[in-house]
Formats: structure tokens, sequence, C-alpha cells
């Protein structure tokens, strides 16, 4: 183990990280830190102690991040083998080194699926589509589904509210996520506005019944400067009336009035005023409330309703007209792309990651099989990883719980 860390140049953290065990770990540490290099010294260091090489699986996140870590291990095999301690045993990791489980999460799926074909449902031959085929055959989809869109009247009516370059964008970034887009179609509601009308009020409603929101409206009812022409009283009343305006489409069910009304509200807040217009300590009260009232609007209300960023609820009913027409679009084009890889026999990265996740989940005998051959999971920059990968991960290490985080210092 020390040949392993001092051949690695590894210390203080980056050795814990190496040795440990009994632990799951998650390794944090900036760009150039050494990351890398203390996932190829652990990678070592458990073949040191005798795991079987196929026992190991790193995950990188590219093939070219794969090759140069395989390169990179291979290195430091043979610089171990030169030294000749424990020569057997890096020697025979040295042979078998072609046949390590050192690739990208995508590899990994595509093994899976093609040891267990019958359980996934799937043809062993199938072609893994790379990103550039995978890409080509979506915007054939596209062109198809889009030409598709023109004589259906329903649909149809997606180009008078979106241009014919802005709808392909919208349906290129769905069928990218249509592992997402699928199920979030799926729970869409048969009346999205009134479900957004619903949480739009509980938002609103958790904000203006605040206390000090509350208070400070209170406070402002209750003074009045001794001039009307004050510049703090001018605005005490408009913040008021705004208010009034507010309650009453809230009342009404009128989000765009509420909207502009509460706009209208935030710019009408003063905290000038002259002394001589006001009686003593009323004067330090309206400042007070119409500080409140700003402080409490751009901490909780401005996220939604500023003036720098209008909201319309017109758009919003216009995308709750065309979400059903969207859904049967999305559909087709999806269609489209299936019978594309269907043709090929193909499958791209999101049908790796989801049938892989669905078969190692919900086979248990597979899950079994999979989990009695591997002993470690490392993966490379693991933050860039999505859920359907972590589930992936946790399905092969047996393993629910975050693994426990340590820092690493060193050079890269």
């Amino acid at each position: 183990m020390s040949s392993i860390l001092s051949l690695l140049q590894l210390k203080g953290r980056q050795a814990e990280a190496v040795t440990a065990r009994d632990v799951n770990l998650s390794v944090t540490a900036g760009a150039g830190s050494g990351k890398t290099r203390t996932l190829v010294g652990r990678y070592l260091a458990l073949l040191a102690e005798g795991l079987p090489l196929r026992s190991l699986v790193a995950i990188t996140f590219t093939e070219k991040a794969a090759r140069e870590m395989r390169s990179r291990i291979r290195r430091y095999v043979e610089e171990l083998m030169a030294e000749r301690q424990d020569s057997n045993l890096w020697e025979s990791a040295f042979a078998e080194l072609d046949a390590a489980r050192i690739g990208t999460i995508h590899s990994l799926c595509a093994a899976i699926l093609r040891a267990h074909p019958a359980e996934a449902a799937i043809d062993p031959g199938f072609e893994v589509l790379e990103e550039g085929m995978a890409a080509v055959l979506r915007a054939q989809a596209l062109d198809n589904a889009l030409v598709w869109a023109t004589t259906d009247p329903d649909v149809a009516r997606l180009f008078a509210l979106l241009k014919e370059h802005e709808l392909r964008r919208v349906l290129n970034t769905l069928l990218n996520r249509r592992l997402d887009a699928v199920p979030a179609f799926a729970a869409l509601s048969d009346d999205p506005l009134a479900v957004w009308s619903a949480r739009l009020a509980a938002w609103l409603d958790e904000r203006l019944t605040a206390q000090n929101w509350r208070d400070s409206l209170e406070t402002l009812a209750s003074l009045q400067a001794r001039n009307p022409h004050d510049k703090l009283e001018l605005a005490r009343r408009q913040v008021l009336a705004h208010w009034d305006e507010v309650e009453t489409a809230r009342a009404g069910g009128d989000p765009q009035t509420l909207f502009a009304s509460l706009t209208a509200l935030r710019s009408a807040t003063y905290i000038g005023g002259a002394k001589g217009n006001w009686d003593t300590g009323e004067l330090i009260a309206a400042r007070e409330a119409m500080t409140m009232l700003r402080a409490h609007y751009d901490a909780e209300i401005a996220p939604l309703v500023s003036k720098n960023k209008p909201v319309s609820w017109a758009l919003d009913q216009q995308a709750a007209e065309a979400l059903p027409h969207l859904r049967r679009l999305f559909e087709h084009t999806l269609a489209e792309y299936e019978q594309l890889k269907e043709a090929r026999r193909a499958l791209d990265f999101d049908d790796l990651e989801a049938r892989a996740v669905a078969l190692l989940e919900n086979n248990a005998d597979v899950r079994a099989r999979w989990q009695s051959e591997i002993h470690a999971v490392l993966v490379d920059e693991f933050q860039d990883t999505n859920e359907r990968q972590r589930r992936i991960v946790y399905a092969l290490t047996g393993f629910s719980t975050p693994p426990q985080p340590s820092s690493c210092q060193g050079e890269g």
C-alpha cells in the first residue's frame, strides 16, 4: 500500500480516501486537486488487496476520459511490476487490463443489458447510437412530425403560437429529455390552468398574509400626515389604494390585475417625508412600515412579480390551451424517433440508462448477480451524473444512503 501512495504521491486526505474501507466515499475538491489520481490510487489499492480486476468498476464521464484512466492505470501497474514486489499480482492485472470494467456509464449499461437480453426483452445484438447519429435520427423524426402537424387542425394551431424554428427547438428539447418529459406529460392535469391558479393563489397567500406585511399595512392605515401634500403621505395613500386593488383582484381571481397592482404597490413605497408635516413618532413609524414592505416584497414577492420581470397571465392561458396539442405532437415525434431506432435495432444513451435501471431495480436475480460480482464502483466526476445514473450505481453497490464526503487536496 505504501508503494502505491508514494508512487502516486498521495498523502493526507488523499491517502485517507485511498485506504479507507467499509465506507462509501464522496471525494470533493476543486479542479486540478488530484481527484482522478486519488480514484486511480484507490483502484490500485483494491487490486493490491487481492480483489479480482473484473470486480472493480471505474466509471468516467467520456470515452476519452476512460481511455486516459485505463492508460494511467496501465502505466502505474507497469511501474509496480518493475518494483518486483507482488509481481505475480501485478503481472496478472496487467494481462487482464484490456478486460477491465473501465468506461462510461453507458458502456456499463450496454454490458448489463447484453448480459440479460431475455430479462430486458431486447435483441442482444442492438446497436448503441452515438450522440451524433442519435441527433441525426431526432432531426429526421422532427421533420416528419412537423409535416404531420400541418395536417392536423388542432396541432396546427401551435404554429400560430410559435414560429416553426421555435416549435422545432421546443420539440428537440423534449426529445433530448424524453425520460423526464414523458412522465411530466402523463402527470399533466386535464385543466392545467386551474392547477396553476391554485398554486399561484397558495404561493401569494403565504406571502401576502405574512405578519410583518400585514402589520406594516395596518400601521400605514392608522397614520396620517398633517399636511395632505407631504410626499410620504401621498405615497401612503397610494400604497393603501394599490393594496385594496390587490385584495379585490385576489377575491375575483384576476391574476393579471393582481400582478399589476402588486408591482404598482412596490413602486409607490417611499421613505422620505418632512418632519414638520407629521406628529412626533408617526413619521418614524411610517418610514419603518414602508421599509418593511419593501424588504418583504423584494425578498418574497419580487422573484415572481417584479417591474423588471413583468409576467403575463394571458401567456399562461395560451400555454395551458396549447399543452394538449404540444403533447400530441411530442408523442408523434417520439413515435417517429422510436421507429427510426427500431429500423436500426438501436438504443440511444437514454434507452441504455432507462432499461438498465429498470432491469436492476425490478429484477432481484439480476441485481443480486451484479452485486455479487462487483466489489467496488468508482465514479469520476460523480457530480455530473443524473438521477438515473446514480440509481444504477446505487443498485450495483446495494446502498441507498449518500456516500460520506471527503475533501481532497493536492496537485492535479
